[in-house]
């Protein structure tokens, strides 16, 4: 029996009438394909309907098991059958497209004779455009029967997809853009208007290589499954492989995001990439966007919402914005290839939200908020906020900025109020601004962890702690305030200079396991501790240091110069090394300077000494001042020697196990004021100039 394939058509129909289907119950499974084959067959009230005006009109006819077969049109000379249709909607039986020559075997339909519009050979490129002002439904599989080729649904009145895929399609697009056909060959899609809707049982594309979704939007409202994803938003020129989106000019009409994915939705690929060119369109994403195998790429001309949702990737995850970034609640997760977000400048919000890679997490953005929020990497974390706030309050076992290699913060203020900042490597912060206060910032992990910090303006550490396993080299332009049990450490050498502005160490600890170095204006150190390994140097810049009920110690040389007044009352200065001390004014009352191998204290206008210490054990203990008040007062050492034009030693002892040398032009020693010298070796010098005058108390020689 031979039929033709469009007048046998009408004809079997017309025979079939209301016995349709018990017709196609007696007809044999391969008499039935053959019929097909040569579209002997229609389907009444078809779902999917060939525009019969066109000559790219294909053949659609009945399949086995419900299905829907298209014997395609035959293929131009860049490989692409163009079929036209009025209406393509898939139902849950699917429809195959029959790219057979000789005949194949089908999923859906079963065995197919080969397509007879196929003479000249198979195709590689399918195009299904949509000629109506409706939005195409597929609710079932799509498949392509013989040799696979890239699958095109084109409809530019929206495609709503539920439980539809591909079967045997090397490439699998679905557009609401118009191909644009040049030399045989799709050279692209012009997307003007239209959405795609994905909806209840989802999209399974995963026997596809690529996936396209090319639209001015689109929502995921269930599961998208498939290789690698590629979705393309907005009004645009997109090339044929889905690599370049070329804007077009703005119109009417513009939807509130380009990528909507609720919270039931998710895109999971070994890869994806998401784009939206639509300027001020962004995406929103409550579900879950998940490249398991490779990256997660997404560029943005809007905002990104990812409240709640989840953005990840097994490789790298980089995510690019013109505008905001809200990930409250939300995961973005990198591999090994990292993350990197860059918002223009715009805000990023991680809000209770987890940023976390095994690779560098690299964060250019505006202002940034990561209150009760995550920020770590097993390899660097580098954020940059453009000169904006960062702000990273809060702490707990799931808070913070963390990292193992190394971390760079580069902002305009950072807040750390009780936060979390550490490293296992080295740590770089630059800030405008620093709020520590019960705040905490490490660089722990090895014996090379160093962290350096630069303030340009204030630094706030009360009750924090700043600490790094190796060295530390802070510098401030503006005041730092160490007090109320601020703890400031490092476990080689500290450097720490505040351009001559004060440091408030009240209450506070700065302590090294190497040398300290200190370069400030006003240092008050009541009450608090300065603390070095090595050696401890101190340079106020011509302001005062106080160290009143503070101590200052070291295991080396102490070295406190260009000091204006220091207050050392019931403050001790100790170590095993020399103390060197230049200072206007000294008032050591109660005070200890205490320094095994010798004090060096120079002070151009009065030192009080009543009722303090200075002394070496070891070493000399040399003092210059116009004035010395050792009134009740100890001077001590190995050798001592007073050089003062006024030497008040009443109740007072000057000790020494060798020599004491006292040069005054006026001494007062009254009421058992003392001068001794365990080797006998005691001398006194008095008067000089005229009016100077001596009273004695007890010595071994005078002279």
């Amino acid at each position: 029996m031979t039929y033709s394939n469009h007048s046998s058509t009408t004809d079997l129909s017309t025979r079939m009438g209301k016995n349709n289907s018990s017709l196609r119950m007696n007809l044999s499974p391969l008499y039935f394909a053959g019929l097909l084959a040569f579209g002997c067959v229609s389907v009444a009230n078809a779902a999917i309907v060939a525009d019969a005006g066109q000559a790219s009109s294909p053949a659609v006819n009945a399949g086995a098991n419900g299905s829907t077969v298209v014997n395609i049109n035959a293929a131009g000379k860049g490989g692409v059958s163009h079929n036209i249709f009025n209406q393509f909607n898939v139902d849950k039986n699917g429809v195959v497209l029959n790219n057979s020559v000789d005949g194949a075997n089908s999923q859906l339909a079963g065995s197919l004779a080969g397509n007879a519009n196929l003479s000249g050979g198979a195709a590689s490129v399918i195009l299904n455009e949509v000629n109506s002002n409706r939005a195409n439904v597929l609710n079932g599989m799509v498949e392509v029967a013989g040799q696979q080729a890239q699958v095109i649904i084109a409809n530019p009145a929206g495609i709503t997809c539920s439980g539809c895929g591909f079967i045997n399609a090397g490439r699998a697009t679905l557009t609401t853009g118009t191909a644009q056909i040049a030399d045989g060959a799709i050279q692209g899609y012009k997307t003007e208007k239209g959405s795609i809707v994905i909806n209840g049982n989802g999209l399974n594309s995963g026997d596809s290589n690529y996936t396209d979704l090319i639209a001015r939007s689109v929502a995921i409202n269930a599961g998208v499954w498939a290789k690698d994803l590629k979705v393309t938003t907005g009004r645009n020129n997109v090339n044929a492989d889905n690599t370049q989106a070329t804007a077009l000019a703005s119109a009417l009409g513009r939807p509130g995001v380009g990528i909507d994915v609720a919270a039931l939705g998710g895109m999971y690929a070994g890869k994806i990439t998401l784009v939206g060119t639509e300027s001020g369109v962004g995406v929103r994403n409550a579900g879950t966007i998940a490249a398991s195998t490779s990256d997660l790429v997404m560029d943005v001309n809007g905002v990104l919402d990812n409240r709640s949702g989840t953005l990840s990737a097994a490789h790298a995850n980089k995510l690019n914005t013109a505008g905001t970034i809200n990930n409250t609640r939300g995961k973005i997760t990198g591999g090994n290839g990292g993350i990197t977000i860059n918002t223009h400048k715009n805000r990023l919000t991680n809000t209770n939200g987890n940023i976390a890679a095994i690779g560098s997490v690299s964060i250019n953005s505006g202002q940034l908020n990561n209150t009760n929020g995550m920020v770590q990497s097993s390899s660097q974390v580098t954020i940059d906020t453009n000169g904006q706030l960062l702000t990273n309050t809060g702490r707990n076992n799931d808070t913070g900025i963390y990292s193992t290699l190394g971390m760079t913060l580069k902002t305009g203020q950072l807040n750390n109020n009780n936060g979390l900042i550490t490293t296992s490597g080295n740590s770089t912060i630059i800030s405008g601004a620093l709020d520590n206060r019960n705040g905490q910032i490490f660089a722990f992990g090895s014996s090379s962890s160093d962290l350096s910090m630069t303030v340009g303006g204030t630094l706030d550490n009360r009750g924090g702690e700043i600490a790094a396993q190796h060295q530390v080299n802070l510098s401030t332009s503006s005041t730092l305030n160490n007090s109320a049990n601020g703890k400031m450490s490092a476990g080689d050498d500290f450097k720490l200079t505040t351009n001559k502005a004060a440091l408030n160490n009240t209450n506070g600890l700065i302590e090294s396991a190497g040398a300290l170095d200190i370069n400030s204006g006003l240092l008050t150190n009541r009450t608090g501790s300065l603390q070095a390994t090595k050696m401890l140097n101190v340079n106020t810049n011509g302001s005062n240091l106080i160290n009143e009920s503070g101590q200052i110690s070291a295991m080396g040389d102490i070295q406190l110069a260009n000091i204006n007044a220091m207050d050392n009352r019931d403050g001790s200065v100790s170590g095993e090394g020399k103390l060197l001390l230049r200072a206007n004014s000294l008032d050591n009352r109660t005070g200890g300077l205490t320094l095994d191998k010798g004090n060096d204290v120079r002070i151009n206008n009065v030192l009080n000494n009543n009722y303090g210490v200075i002394r070496s054990a070891l070493g000399s203990t040399e003092l210059y001042a116009s004035t010395v008040n050792n009134n009740a007062g100890l001077l001590g050492g190995q050798e001592v020697h007073v050089h003062t034009d006024t030497l008040r030693n009443d109740e007072g002892l000057i000790f020494a196990e060798k020599t004491a040398e006292i040069k005054a032009a006026t001494l007062y020693n009254r009421n058992s004021g003392n001068f001794w010298s365990s080797d006998g070796r005691a001398y006194r010098y008095a008067g000089g100039h005229s009016g100077g005058h001596y009273q004695h108390g007890r010595s071994e020689h005078d002279r």
